[in-house]
């Protein structure tokens, strides 16, 4: 719409604007949803892996704090039009964790299987 294609020749200005606004607050709001779904991924996931071992006991606590910093932060964006915490920022770091540990545990063991045939 803003690149100037022909059917957005018949719009002023101000309504074009006014419509990209809508499109892009349409857009965050369904971001802000997802958020609510991928924290609540994360939440279950975290419990997972908290319940799997007494090593990623610790992992499993991040990866449960970063979902419900999810959950509050697109709970919070969805529910108040003036919501400016910003909790998943700070609580992001058991994705990471996930991220580094899952490839570090598949190679250990790819090792073990061929130690142990």
């Amino acid at each position: 719409m803003v690149s100037g294609a022909g059917f957005s020749s018949g719009f002023e200005p101000d309504r074009l604007q006014a419509q990209m606004m809508i499109f892009l607050s349409a857009f965050q709001s369904g971001w802000d949803l997802a958020l609510l779904i991928f924290g609540l991924h994360l939440l279950v996931l975290g419990v997972l892996v908290f319940r799997s071992g007494n090593l990623l006991r610790m992992v499993g606590l991040f990866v449960v704090a970063a979902g419900l910093g999810y959950l509050v932060h697109g709970s919070g964006k969805l529910l108040s039009p003036d919501y400016t915490l910003t909790i998943a920022m700070f609580t992001f770091v058991g994705e990471p964790l996930l991220i580094f540990w899952l490839p570090w545990q598949g190679i250990r063991g790819v090792e073990a299987a061929r130690e142990n045939a």
